[in-house]
């Protein structure tokens, strides 16, 4: 039993170190929140919370969807995803529908 809590700790450590990204929306949101808060200006609300976050289906490592609250008082859809390129470098990303 120890040893297989070991394991998976050691696991969690290398992928931490690997620097792989989110392994859900869930995790992903916040990253897009933060990315929100440094694009946002005059024209462009930042978002405040995302809610009701699901997974949908695409092309990226991670397609997300979720009801995000703006800074400008809407509430918009928000899709937002998590890409990787060929050399395994990992991108986000969002948009509002």
């Amino acid at each position: 039993m120890k040893l297989g809590i070991l394991i998976a700790l050691s696991m969690c450590a290398i992928f931490a170190l690997a620097g792989c990204g989110p392994a859900t929306c869930e995790d992903l949101a916040p990253e897009i929140i933060e990315l929100s808060e440094r694009k946002s200006g005059e024209f462009s609300p930042s978002i405040l919370k995302l809610y009701n976050i699901r997974e949908s289906s695409g092309t990226n490592v991670l397609d997300c969807s979720a009801i995000g609250k703006m800074s400008d008082g809407n509430d918009s859809i928000i899709s937002f995803y998590l890409e990787e390129d060929a050399d395994g470098d990992q991108f986000i990303g969002y948009y509002a529908r």
